[in-house]
């Protein structure tokens, strides 16, 4: 039989955590469904023992496959390596240190009975933290389970005034494969290849691409991911990772924020509602960009054209300045002022 959903759980250095997530998987339960799934554990270049957990795995369960990438690529590059290689007709994401209750793919399947043309289905989520549990209802607004459609996708996945950014994660999500290749030619046709090494807001970035199809979705209210925030801060204190060091990052988000100002750019966006909606995105997110740098010592004005970096004006303050247009006018002005007053060395 072939499987009719993939699980793909991009991996990169999760060795003390990726055997948990694959085996909530392989619980998966499916009382009175015809279904049958398959686990693709793509291993984005790790230096420790992950890939060598998933051949265990997959030397015992036939439903579970390992692909290995030579290189570190990044979550977003490894997810779409993934989608190429599933067989499955509809698609989830799990990252490799949190799991999935044993209902959730049969869950997501009794939703979309008697349903036509679903491109993607939206769940809670459940957050386990060290001291509580914590439910995420991604749509607190609408009487779910109900069905949006068309551009009101986009609108409310990103919406500014309740922003909340589970709503555009790939996880806690079932998408159909064809969604996503769809996404994935766009990826190419927008940017000719697809980003590596993407740090910060990749999420976003390819929740750009896939509502630009998107056509109809399902909104139901069932808790269907697990987050292990206990997990991620116990199991993986001894995973030494490779630090990135404060102007590598601002680049990195930078560069992402140039390549969803390319989607904005784009003939499709720009005959269709969703460019509205695009540039309220890249206004919140450029805003969230520039605000994060103020505790760093480099600052880089995104929207500055480069006969601008010779300006006697520092790159602080105009970064700044640039950030007024995004909102919060008074909290940039109040920054402005504690910049200059005390000659630069208060930068908040």
């Amino acid at each position: 039989m072939n499987p009719l959903v993939s699980i793909i759980i991009p991996a990169y250095n999760t060795q003390f955590v990726v055997g948990e997530a694959i085996a909530s998987c392989l619980r998966q339960e499916f009382v009175e469904l015809e279904a049958d799934i398959e686990i693709l554990l793509v291993d984005d270049g790790s230096s420790d023992g992950t890939i060598v957990v998933a051949n265990e795995f997959a030397t015992h369960d036939s439903r579970v496959r390992v692909i290995p990438l030579s290189k570190n690529v990044g979550t977003f590059a490894a997810r779409i390596a993934g989608i190429r290689e599933a067989k499955g007709e509809f698609v989830l994401f799990l990252d490799s240190d949190d799991v999935i209750p044993k209902h959730c793919v049969a869950a997501y399947l009794r939703a979309l009975h008697g349903e036509l043309d679903v491109d993607i289905v939206f769940a809670n989520r459940m957050t386990h933290s060290k001291d509580a549990q914590k439910i995420t209802r991604n749509f607190t607004h609408l009487a779910a389970p109900c069905a949006l459609f068309g551009a009101q996708i986009f609108a409310e996945v990103f919406a500014i005034k309740t922003w909340q950014s589970s709503r555009w994660t790939q996880t806690g999500k079932l998408y159909t494969r064809a969604i996503l290749l769809h996404a994935i030619g766009f990826v190419r046709e927008t940017w000719g290849e697809i980003p590596s090494g993407i740090v910060g807001f990749e999420d976003a970035l390819f929740s750009l691409a896939i509502l630009q199809f998107a056509q109809k979705a399902l909104v139901i209210d069932e808790i269907l991911y697990e987050y292990l925030w206990r997990n991620r801060a116990e199991k993986m204190r001894n995973i030494v990772e490779t630090p990135v060091v404060p102007h590598a990052r601002c680049m990195h988000e930078a560069r992402v924020i140039g390549l969803m100002q390319a989607i904005a750019d784009t003939q499709k966006v720009r005959n269709s509602a969703l460019c509205m909606h695009t540039n309220a995105l890249l206004q919140h997110i450029k805003y969230d960009y520039y605000a994060g740098q103020r505790h760093g010592d480099v600052f880089v004005a995104l929207d500055a054209p480069d006969s601008v970096q010779t300006s006697i004006v520092p790159i602080y303050l105009r970064a700044v300045a640039s950030s007024m247009r995004y909102g919060k006018r008074g909290r940039a002005i109040l920054r402005m002022l504690l910049f200059m007053i005390s000659l630069g060395r208060i930068r908040r």
